[in-house]
Parts: structure tokens; sequence; C-alpha cells
């Protein structure tokens, strides 16, 4: 396994993001009217027609992720593997997803990219594995939002391989449930 990051990240709105910081620049300096659509990362379209409400896959080589509390701050890990890993122990939500590295400027990035930090993601197709521990946790009134809740974690993992479907593996959280059912899709049965 090889650590691509392991921190502490500013959450604002409850979400951050894997994202190519460079194509982002790039966008950013062109004419507004001739900016494509696709080049915003936006909560709907990132989700659009995938089960999970946790994990926006749908932006090629860009991720969404779904965070909570909406305000704080959050531990953040990301790994690279060789192979599936196991399921971490006591993770409330798991999905997983597809995902294509297309781009040596990955970046996980805060809300508008107030801060970036770069990931050593080589090129290539990979399942995607978010994990979040601690879900519903909030912070108390005696709390500072400035340091993570006790025991909530944000794990990203990546292995080689492809999805037909993103997937929802585990689902024992309210706020889990809440975002699925907001920004998934059901099933057809």
């Amino acid at each position: 396994m090889q650590q691509l990051f392991n921190g502490n990240i500013d959450i604002y709105y409850g979400q951050f993001y894997i994202d190519d910081i460079d194509a982002e620049a790039d966008s950013d300096s062109l004419d507004s009217d001739v900016v494509d659509d696709d080049s915003l990362l936006d909560v709907d379209s990132a989700f659009a027609q995938q089960l999970n409400g946790l994990c926006g896959a749908c932006h090629l080589g860009r991720l969404f992720f779904i965070a909570e509390p909406q305000e704080g701050v959050a531990h953040v890990a990301v790994e690279l593997h060789t192979e599936e890993p196991p399921l971490l122990e006591h993770s409330d939500d798991v999905v997983e997803c597809s995902f294509a590295a297309r781009s040596n400027s990955l970046h996980l990035c805060e809300w508008a990219n107030e801060a970036t930090y770069p990931l050593s993601l080589p090129l290539g197709d990979y399942i995607c594995r978010y994990s979040i521990c601690a879900t519903d946790s909030e912070y108390k009134d005696d709390e500072t939002w400035r340091q993570p809740l006790a025991g909530q974690h944000f794990i990203i993992q990546f292995w080689p391989g492809k999805l037909a479907q993103d997937r929802i593996v585990v689902a024992n959280s309210q706020k889990g449930h809440y975002w699925h059912k907001t920004l998934g899709v059901t099933p057809e049965h």
C-alpha cells in the first residue's frame, strides 16, 4: 500500500474533491462564453445516474466527495493498493466507483480549491472505494470545528480495475442514507 495523502483538510458545504487542477486553471482562463459546462465540477452532474450519493464519479478524471458535517475539519487518507484491500472495520458507509486517472496533476482539493494537495496517482483505470467512519458524528457545543471529530475518518482507496456500475457496499448511517436518496438513483428491480 502506498499512502498518497494522510492529513486534515477543511470541509465547507460538506464537500471535497479529487481534481486535475491544471485543467481547471486552463478553463478558468478562458472566456466564460466558451467554457463548456462539462468543465464545471458540480454536484448534480457528478452524481448523474449513480446509485450512491457519497462519491460522484461522472466527470472523467474527477471525483466529488460528500462529507459530514457540512463545515469543519476532516481527517482524510488516500491510498493506492495493488489489489482490492479488505473492507475497513467500523466503517459506517462504503461506496465504490470507477475512476480513470488521465492526468499527472491530480490533487485532493478543498472546496473552491482553497487548498490543494498533490496526489501521485499513476495514470490508469481504478476502482475507488470511499469509506467513512462515524458518518453521523456532529460537533458538540463545546467542541471547536477546527479539529476533526473524534473517531471520524474519510478513507479513499484506489486499486487497478473497472466497475460496470458504482455500488453501495455498506450503508449504516442516517446521513449516508440521506445522501444516497438525495443524489443517487434508485435501482430498478
